[in-house]
């Protein structure tokens, strides 16, 4: 999934995944930035490698997911589309 962190760049956020199905309240949620072009910085799958992001999350309720996210010093703040792959626990 891509999510638009905003136009203010900041090094950290929270955000929602929502319209999922058959999460566990409570439950932990292992999320990573994925590789590949983000909308709006160009068709480079390396992206990631330059604005990097420490990210996790858990089960709100059964079609939510909380994510919290800090961007790596050496990469700077970030802004702007960041694509992340998720797996939930059950």
């Amino acid at each position: 999934m891509e999510k638009d962190l905003g136009t203010s760049p900041l090094f950290s956020g929270t955000f929602d995944i929502t319209g999922l199905s058959g999460l566990t309240a409570g439950k932990p949620v292992y999320i990573q930035q994925a590789a590949g072009p983000y909308t709006g910085k160009g068709t480079r799958e390396d992206e990631a490698e330059m604005d990097q992001a420490i990210i996790t999350g858990y089960a709100v309720d059964a079609n939510t997911i909380r994510a919290y996210w800090t961007a790596q010093p050496k990469s700077g703040p970030l802004a702007g589309n960041v694509k992340f792959a998720f797996i939930a626990g059950s």
